[in-house]
């Protein structure tokens, strides 16, 4: 990436996202609304590329992102087939608001659900109708949603703005472009997928880390913790990495207990079984080993007969995962490290978790690339002095001082 520039890197993101919009809102019969989008995003990219200005960048996430999903959600038909993980938080919210408890229970009953088709096509029929696998962070949004009739997938299109408002907190401008307009997050986006939530939150609890923040960076960690499993990834490094770590694991301690632990207190057999053995299990009631991860290969090769066969994924993520953290923890002892340190080996952890775990989604890849993005971009972009140089001082993250104009 040394021959790359920042606007050159924008304008690469805004013809591959063009492009996804274009076949969206093309598909969808909205001509009219491609044709603004296109017009407009290449407005604000001579705007951004002109002045440097950082509301030309947000004005792209409303272009690019927010306006294809406003259209999607306005066309979409009652009853019409969505992510299954946004069916099954609407089905608990109302499980939650009619007094019982959203864990432990067969949502096969739920009409939205068997409407969807399966997760892929070699599965006849979606495991998720046994489960609802996440945390309770979901359900708590989706509950006032669920309340007045509104429709969740409304939630989506300020998560976008927010999603973007972490990345520069976290990584600058270029963290900004390389998380909030990236063409993979805008195909999981647009898709309704729930990445987007956790994202915002852990992205932020690490802009309070490279302000030194390790309480308020706690807090929000435990709220990613709290909307998906998945924010985990963002843990291991930040406890090696930052100082603080008493407050910072006091801070995800507070909102846990304040956001899951009454969910489990009142069903701990059923929240266990939801969110931690749907996942590690084997049987048709679990996830399913999918995509080209380890077992999905062991499973091409026939060493695993089936995908509902057992895969002893934490015998091997355990131990790849401490040798990781091991040479993380040598390369921060000395708190030299910059901060695209922390996004190259937080992205190999994902990689860890995700390419050693049962399934490889395609949204466990988009969150992959996108911290080692985050990683690449400061090392392409910005100078390289430690963390610990930059903490308390009011620079950017990643180099150079908040206001200033993005290099040109």
């Amino acid at each position: 990436m040394k021959g790359i520039r920042p606007p050159d890197l924008l304008l690469a993101l805004l013809v591959v996202n063009l492009g996804l919009d274009t076949v969206v809102l093309n598909l969808a019969g909205q001509n009219r609304a491609l044709v603004a989008v296109v017009v407009l995003s290449a407005a604000a990219t001579g705007w951004y590329l002109r002045t440097g200005r950082l509301a030309a960048l947000y004005v792209l996430v409303v272009l690019l992102f927010v306006t294809p999903e406003s259209v999607l959600i306005l066309l979409r038909p009652a009853h019409a087939a969505v992510d299954d993980a946004l069916t099954a938080t609407q089905a608990a919210a109302q499980r939650l608001l009619s007094g019982h408890s959203p864990y432990g229970h067969d949502y096969i009953n739920v009409a939205d659900l068997r409407s969807l088709f399966p997760v892929a096509v070699e599965f006849p029929v979606n495991p998720i109708f046994a489960h609802y696998p996440y945390p309770p962070g979901p359900i708590l949004l989706a509950v006032p949603f669920a309340a007045t009739g509104l429709d969740y997938a409304w939630l989506w299109p300020p998560a976008a703005l927010l999603l973007a408002a972490a990345a520069h907190f976290a990584a600058g401008r270029v963290g900004l472009m390389v998380a909030a307009l990236n063409p993979l997050l805008l195909i999981d986006y647009l898709n309704l997928f729930n990445d987007l939530l956790f994202m915002a939150a852990a992205l932020t609890a690490v802009g309070f880390l490279l302000r030194s923040n390790a309480f308020r960076a706690g807090l929000l960690l435990g709220v990613a913790l709290a909307l998906k499993q998945t924010a985990v990834v963002f843990v291991p490094v930040a406890l090696i990495a930052f100082s603080g770590r008493r407050s910072l694991v006091a801070g995800m301690a507070l909102s846990l207990g304040v956001t899951v632990l009454p969910f489990f207190l009142s069903n701990p057999a059923g929240m266990l079984t939801d969110t931690a053995a749907y996942f590690y299990g084997s049987g048709t009631a679990s996830f399913p080993i999918r995509g080209l991860g380890l077992p999905g290969l062991l499973l091409k090769a026939g060493l695993i007969p089936s995908r509902w066969d057992a895969y002893p994924a934490a015998l091997i993520q355990i131990p790849a995962l401490a040798a990781w953290l091991g040479f993380c923890w040598l390369r921060f002892r000395k708190r030299t490290a910059a901060p695209s340190a922390y996004w190259l080996c937080t992205g190999a952890v994902a990689a860890i978790l995700f390419c050693f775990g049962r399934t490889l989604a395609p949204n466990y890849i988009t969150i992959t690339v996108v911290l080692l993005g985050l990683g690449l971009g400061s090392l392409a972009f910005k100078d390289q002095a430690p963390m610990a140089a930059r903490i308390g001082r009011g620079e950017d993250p990643i180099g150079g001082r908040e206001g200033e104009k993005s290099p040109a």
